[in-house]
């Protein structure tokens, strides 16, 4: 089944994608801004092409089909913010500024295309917004960012950027859907019960300190921390109980690679790498609950492994290798999980690493250690 559901999610990324392509600001528009004003009525099947670089636009908006354009090298800055009461796509060819306060009170998706790029100072986005990224997508705020009910968001290529460092902690919350083929890079980053967080073969996402996972995770790209300089927060990954569909999953091919402490206090499937370091802080492993899989590989570099007394390894052809310890099995082991476990300890297996470019390439300086990681 998920193999089928994986199909058809990325069928419907390069859907949507090649329809980004196709797509430009329409020929003719049924109103033009700045030059045809900045206060507009769209009251459904409406165009609004915005041709010339503006602040703030006095918008009431209803009906469905509703359209407004940012044309390419242009410059909307919204500051304050905008009631959505119908149907409305936005879509971004230059630069959208969306800043303030927004009511979603109808259904709205941004799409922000090749070359577009959305900035938002946002403390979080909630139900009936999607937003489809082939662009670049930055949060602002140095607050905490908090993003609730049915928010959407499509990271569509390997180009799509979306950036949230400046935030103390970017959550992905209950009932929200993220799919990734690009890059995404956090200071932190909790996925608190998202129905679904897909990241494809291509994606890679970067945390610089904390991770905290207890949604729905499938990983089949490169998922990293990697114990930059943001902030003083632990550098760690810990997986919580949410109870069935909101496990982590680490499928085949995927890599995991932390730099600090990882704690699963809920299960979790790894059919690809796990590999933890120990960066600035710690590299201890801690299984309080079952990682179980398939041909799964879990390395410790330099840490202390422990499987505790409700914890367990194993699967089928699962490897374990704990490279500091003689004999590379796990320093600790409960009495309890001792006949749960089932894995064969193998040191020859290597160790998952970075992208194939600099980390800064991915990441912010401020971010990103001064070193080179090559991927398996």
């Amino acid at each position: 089944m998920w193999q089928l559901l994986r199909l058809l999610s990325v069928f419907l990324l390069v859907f949507a994608s090649h329809q980004a392509v196709q797509a430009q600001c329409p020929a003719t528009c049924t109103f033009t801004a700045p030059s045809g004003g900045t206060s507009f009525n769209l009251n459904g099947n409406q165009i609004l092409c915005i041709t010339g670089n503006v602040g703030d636009l006095n918008l009431n908006i209803s009906g469905t089909g509703n359209v407004i354009c940012v044309a390419p090298g242009v410059t909307w800055t919204q500051t304050n913010g905008i009631s959505f009461n119908g149907g409305t796509t936005i879509n971004v060819f230059g630069t959208f500024n969306m800043n303030g306060g927004y009511n979603f009170n109808s259904a709205v998706v941004v799409n922000v295309r090749a070359g577009g790029t959305l900035n938002t100072n946002t403390g979080g986005f909630n139900s009936n917004l999607t937003m489809n990224n082939e662009g670049t997508v930055n949060f602002t705020s140095t607050g905490a960012i908090n993003n609730q009910g049915t928010f959407t968001f499509n990271n569509l290529t390997t180009t799509a950027t979306l950036s949230a460092t400046a935030t103390t902690l970017f959550k992905f919350g209950n009932g929200n859907s993220v799919e990734n083929a690009g890059i995404m890079t956090f200071s932190n980053l909790e996925n608190e019960e998202a129905i679904r967080f897909a990241n494809f073969s291509t994606g890679r996402i970067t945390i610089g300190r904390y991770f905290f996972n207890h949604g729905n995770i499938i990983n089949e790209g490169l998922i990293q921390t990697i114990c930059g300089a943001f902030g003083t927060i632990a550098c760690q990954f810990i997986v919580g109980n949410k109870g069935p569909g909101k496990e982590f999953r680490n499928a085949s091919g995927g890599c995991v690679r932390i730099a600090g402490n990882v704690t699963f206090d809920g299960p979790g499937f790894n059919d690809g790498n796990i590999t933890i370091t120990a960066g600035s802080s710690g590299g201890n492993l801690t299984l309080n609950n079952t990682l179980s899989g398939s041909n799964g590989v879990l390395i410790v570099e330099s840490g202390v492994s422990t499987i505790g007394a409700a914890g367990s390894y194993r699967g089928t052809n699962m490897k374990f290798c704990d490279r500091n310890t003689a004999g590379g099995n796990f320093d600790a082991i409960s009495a309890n999980s001792v006949a749960l476990n089932n894995y064969t300890i193998d040191c020859t297996v290597q160790s998952c690493t970075g992208p194939t470019a600099q980390v800064a390439t991915v990441c912010p300086p401020q971010l990103c250690p001064d070193v080179t990681l090559i991927r398996n």
